[in-house]
């Protein structure tokens, strides 16, 4: 069953959380791409050194680690919109929902809403079946 008898406030709320969720996630990768620039900034000045392999191989794991935030976080962001539009949907199609009419055939054949009938016709058509 929708909930249909939510406030402004609560609406608001539910708003923010979803804003400080994806708030968090935005921070966290923006913090992670801060780490592959500072590894990368460690590997330009160790270039010279003895240490300049273990640089160059902690810039590629943390490039990994990256790519495979970044597209964590782009699914959650895609599915996050999927989530909506389907809501959205959903909520679209329980307002146009008519609960279906009871036919029942008249007397003469025809199909014809249940509630339009007589007592008597209901009564034969329940001793006929």
């Amino acid at each position: 069953m929708v909930k249909r008898d939510l406030s402004i406030e609560d609406i608001y709320d539910i708003a923010e959380k979803r804003i400080n969720r994806r708030d968090r996630l935005r921070m966290f990768w923006a913090a992670d791409l801060t780490v592959m620039i500072l590894v990368l900034a460690a590997m330009i000045a160790l270039s010279n050194t003895a240490a300049s392999e273990l640089a160059v191989v902690l810039f590629f794991v943390w490039g990994a680690i990256f790519t495979f935030h970044t597209i964590g976080f782009g699914l959650g962001e895609n599915r996050q919109s999927d989530i909506d539009s389907e809501v959205a949907k959903l909520l679209a199609a329980v307002e146009r929902y008519e609960k279906p009419k009871r036919l029942a055939l008249s007397d003469e054949g025809e199909l014809v809403d249940s509630a339009s009938l007589t007592q008597d016709e209901v009564r034969r058509q329940k001793l006929s079946s």
